[in-house]
């Protein structure tokens, strides 16, 4: 299908390694995972090869800056991206930066755990380089971001139109396939037949308080709009706040 084959140690270009539909590379938060885990490499080791890689992604991130601060205590982040083109084949002696693949940003959103990723990765770029500007795009992001913050922890109302269904499937209602002829029961007794859907095998769903909300929603066609607090996100946040604090807490300064 025209897509980069096998490279010298084996192994092969795999455009979207996670899951699909829509495809996993789409996704920025790929990219400020991977590159958080990258930049502390960086800064513990100092070894070329990943240092080199987190500037220009720090530096790709870095003209995006009038994008992601909005105004003075707003943010939002890399969303979806689109990609084109595809990998040269990889040598160990002739590797040639990839010139004919391409990124560009599709849209944004104020995804907390995203948003934390980067501005951790921001950080540990910060201490191990001592770019003064990528400091401080970090500690803006975890100050914007804690204008967000509730009893919970960093709450923004998400909309989610996979919930009632788009153009990847029918959210709630997915069909479940069952063979023909068979029939089972979950614990709970939910039945595993022919023409089930995703929520009647969870039928605990329907006693979640937002239940009513999302049937709503559903019979509207309107996407619903929630405040999650995901453990992940929320985790992500705090360490990236406390890695700040323990690498530069005592000298940072806003003016």
């Amino acid at each position: 299908n025209g897509i980069t084959g096998y490279f010298s140690n084996g192994m092969a270009y795999q455009w979207e390694p996670v899951y699909h539909d829509p495809p996993s590379n789409d996704w920025f938060g790929m990219q400020s995972w991977s590159q958080e885990r990258n930049a502390e490499y960086c800064f513990m080791t100092g070894e070329g090869k990943s240092c080199g890689i987190v500037k220009k992604w720090v530096s790709w991130v870095m003209s995006m800056k009038d994008k992601i601060l909005i105004g003075d205590n707003d943010y939002q982040v890399p969303s979806n991206l689109g990609w084109s083109g595809q990998p040269n084949n990889y040598t160990e002696s002739g590797f040639t930066q990839n010139p004919n693949l391409k990124v560009t940003v599709v849209d944004y959103s104020k995804d907390v755990g995203v948003g934390s990723a980067l501005a951790h990765a921001l950080t540990f770029y910060a201490a191990a380089s001592g770019n003064s500007s990528a400091q401080t795009m970090a500690r803006e992001l975890l100050d914007r971001m804690y204008m967000y913050a509730d009893e919970i922890g960093i709450g923004i109302n998400e909309t989610r139109a996979d919930y009632i269904g788009n153009e990847y499937g029918n959210g709630f209602w997915e069909p479940v396939f069952v063979p023909e002829g068979y029939k089972g029961w979950y614990p709970n007794g939910d039945v595993i037949e022919p023409g089930i859907n995703f929520t009647d095998i969870r039928s605990w769903y329907k006693e979640d308080p937002m239940w009513p909300y999302i049937m709503d929603c559903k019979a509207k066609n309107s996407p619903p709009s929630l405040i999650y607090h995901r453990l992940w996100a929320q985790v992500e946040y705090a360490l990236a706040c406390a890695d700040y604090a323990r690498l530069f807490g005592s000298s940072s300064k806003y003016y």
